[in-house]
């Protein structure tokens, strides 16, 4: 095997981050990281920091790392790497006894590089002719040359970014050199290779805002959100997923559902995500530490105990959404947005000050009151599988005579399958109602309608939200459980829908039609909810801050 040498140089105060070598990015001194990455090298390189710094000294030795004190005249501003790479070179050649194969210059201000990018570096400089290596980002970009006050494009056609030639910045992350070809000069030799690294990889610390970057990625964590989303649970779990994914940003995120869930896989994989597809929760585990997954989010409804001390074993932080099973006794935190306090657990959080609004609605206006009804919207979750919008049609359209001005609105999700029927059921009835599906921005609807009807699910906290009066029918007896939705929030509540005949929905529609002044009170109650911080509330506990 090659004679391999690594050599580190200590930059002390020189570039913007005061003493940034010894500073604590993550858990380690700065300078700690590059090391770290040189002592996991499959190639066992000999390691040699160069320094004038007692504390970095300190760190080598801890490290078990050799050192060489750098001299004074290699110390100014104006010096470059050549000469201190050559000078620590030639001491541990001196101290070895040997003479190494190739010099690689490795920056302590890139504390991201891998170690398995170096060794594929290396592997290539050994199998090439050339006689340096150095690392560099692409960043394709429009540039332009100045020259006498006269500017000149540096491209041959103006193009969109990803259809732009390679453009390789050089970033000093590494530089690998044949051993006679360093000297106190030069580390570059006349056959040079561009060896490109990712811009993560890539990142140099010679600002504070490089330095924050630098925390953001060695705080990412993986994230596995767990959830579930067919015809008989409805799409709440896949939208409030792909929140949470979207508010985690600076995450990895993937997730896991079972097969039944195919429209979960549609809706996930259709926004870029990563998607695991499994036939229990027996595989959970071995998701998560093939992932190496750190926080694991189950929004499948009640879990059991099993289950979760299961993953705990995995040493993985569990949250768990809308659970009232015996697996919240397990898990670190359990977060029921739907229901008022029912245990005194100290991770159970409780009510819809944990409700995460949808970001459209941060931004949406809610429309002023009206003594007249004129618009009402329909919305019975993503597959109503009670088909409560037939029992709902069939209700208006006995009002139709007597409020034939008020058009109706009808928003049906993606899982649907009663659609054609239903707007069969509609033409035939002579209504005047427009059919909506899988609509993607629902609060253009909500803004305009002066009632709505609306399943007992998370719909109703956006509704509340935008304070609309809301007669609700429960799809299933969980729903019905769903406390934000009665008479105390404002909600008109007919209770589970397979019970509630066509008479009622009409009945209550009619007094509702004629009650103005109980509607305005309605959308009065219904302005005090402040749900727009829960989204932020909700990060928190997943992440454990505080």
């Amino acid at each position: 095997m090659s004679e391999v040498l690594v050599v580190i140089p200590d930059y002390g105060d020189k570039h913007g981050v005061t003493r940034k070598n010894l500073r604590i990015l993550g858990d380690k001194p700065l300078i700690s990281y590059s090391i770290k990455v040189a002592k996991k090298s499959e190639f066992k390189p000999d390691i040699i920091v160069s320094t004038n710094d007692i504390e970095i000294i300190n760190i080598c030795k801890k490290m078990n790392v050799a050192y060489t004190e750098r001299p004074n005249q290699l110390d100014g501003d104006d010096v470059t790497l050549d000469p201190i790479v050559h000078h620590a070179l030639s001491y541990q050649e001196k101290i070895k006894n040997k003479t190494y194969d190739l010099v690689i210059t490795l920056q302590a201000t890139s504390p991201l590089l891998k170690v398995q990018t170096l060794d594929e570096a290396i592997k290539s400089f050994l199998d090439s002719e050339y006689d340096t290596y150095v690392s560099a980002i692409n960043r394709p970009h429009l540039a332009w040359h100045e020259k006498n006050g006269e500017f000149y494009p540096l491209f041959e056609k103006r193009e969109n970014r990803k259809y732009l030639p390679k453009h390789l910045e050089e970033n000093g992350t590494f530089v690998i050199s044949n051993r006679q070809i360093v000297t106190a000069e030069s580390r570059f030799g006349k056959r040079v290779y561009v060896f490109e690294i990712s811009k993560q990889e890539g990142l140099e610390i010679l600002s504070l805002d490089d330095w924050m970057i630098a925390e953001s990625v060695l705080n990412r964590r993986n994230i596995l959100i767990r959830l579930e989303g067919y015809k008989e649970i409805g799409m709440g779990h896949i939208y409030r997923g792909l929140q949470l994914a979207s508010a985690l940003f600076e995450h990895n995120v993937f997730f896991a559902v079972s097969e039944k869930s195919k429209l979960a896989v549609e809706k996930i994989t259709e926004r870029g995500y990563e998607c695991h597809v499994i036939k229990s929760n027996k595989e959970v585990p071995d998701i998560i530490r093939k992932c190496k997954v750190n926080i694991l989010v189950n929004d499948i409804l009640d879990t059991d105990k099993a289950y979760i001390d299961t993953i705990k074993e995995c040493d993985c932080r569990v949250v768990n959404l809308e659970d009232l099973g015996s697996g919240i006794q397990s898990a670190d935190v359990v977060i029921n947005d739907l229901y008022s306090k029912q245990n005194d657990l100290p991770n159970c959080y409780w009510g819809q000050k944990y409700y995460c609004l949808k970001d459209e609605f941060l931004i949406a206006e809610p429309k002023e009151h009206s003594d007249e009804v004129k618009e009402v919207l329909m919305m019975f979750g993503g597959t109503d599988p009670c088909n409560i919008t037939e029992k709902a049609i069939c209700a208006i359209a006995q009002l139709k005579e007597e409020y034939k001005d008020v058009h109706y609105t009808v928003i049906m999700g993606a899982g649907n399958k009663n659609g054609a029927q239903v707007k069969k059921l509609a033409d035939s009835k002579g209504l005047n109602i427009t059919f909506r599906k899988d609509v993607s921005v629902v609060s253009e609807y909500m803004s305009k309608a002066d009632v709505a009807l609306s399943s007992q699910g998370r719909t109703m906290f956006e509704l509340a939200h935008m304070t609309v009066p809301t007669v609700v029918i429960a799809q299933n007896k969980r729903e019905l459980t769903h406390e934000f939705g009665y008479l105390a929030n404002g909600f008109i509540n007919l209770g589970l829908g397979e019970n509630i005949d066509v008479s009622t929905i009409r009945e209550t529609l009619t007094w509702l039609y004629r009650s103005p002044q109980i509607r305005k009170q309605i959308k009065m109650q219904m302005s005090g909810y402040q749900l727009e911080k829960g989204i932020h509330r909700v990060k928190k506990l997943i992440l454990g801050e505080k």
